[in-house]
């Protein structure tokens, strides 16, 4: 996994400033994010174990009566099979990695990502957020996983998921996740206690129209 230099959470100013104060950290459910209506914080393959989107050519019959029959489907005709296991709950967040500022000289937040809240908080200690967020966790004897969330591109063909899996077009969000297992159907909050001092709050917007600039020693 590359190394990661910050970790950004976009949400409402109410639940950054419970993040920012008492640490509070929620790990929703992926049915959430599978129904969402909002292209940016819905998904439908959310939860998913596997997707066939393999296009069918024809169908092939056999019948006493009348033989062998072939039933040609139209190219324009699009299928899709999907299998979900809404097994855990899980807790994302915007991860900048070394490996994706050691191509690029200066980037910027993509707009898209107001739609997540209108507040940003700029977490400039990870791994102490991270390994805050384990520890409590292993305290409370819930397993977990985590990775950085990788994309592909799922059309014309099948595609095995798993929870660190997403479509291309949620690229942009370089989205970093926590999953822990579902021990009921209701959503888990979790509190590391206060993060005031290794983060920075800012409105969505004011990050947006910002630039960030790669500077070498």
């Amino acid at each position: 996994m590359s190394e990661i230099l910050y970790f950004i959470k976009f949400s409402e100013e109410k639940y950054a400033n419970k993040l920012i104060q008492n640490g509070e950290i929620f790990f929703n459910k992926t049915k959430k994010f599978a129904n969402d209506p909002n292209p940016e914080r819905g998904d439908k393959y959310e939860g998913t174990e596997w997707i066939d989107k393999s296009k069918i050519s024809y169908i092939k019959f056999t019948s006493p009566a009348f033989g062998e029959r072939i039933l040609n489907i139209s190219s324009e005709s699009n299928s899709e099979i999907v299998q979900y296991n809404h097994n855990y709950l899980l807790y994302s967040l915007f991860a900048v990695t070394q490996e994706y500022l050691e191509s690029i000289d200066s980037f910027k937040i993509d707009e898209r990502m107001i739609d997540f809240g209108d507040t940003a908080v700029i977490i400039q200690n990870p791994k102490s957020f991270l390994n805050s967020i384990l520890y409590e966790l292993k305290k409370q004897n819930i397993s977990y996983k985590y990775n950085i969330v990788k994309y592909d591109d799922f059309n014309d063909k099948k595609t095995n998921m798993n929870p660190f899996k997403k479509k291309i077009e949620h690229i942009h969000q370089s989205e970093f996740r926590i999953i822990i297992e579902k021990k009921d159907d209701n959503p888990k909050l979790i509190s590391i206690g206060s993060i005031e001092n290794y983060c920075r709050k800012m409105s969505t917007t004011d990050l947006i129209e910002s630039e960030w600039k790669i500077e070498y020693k």
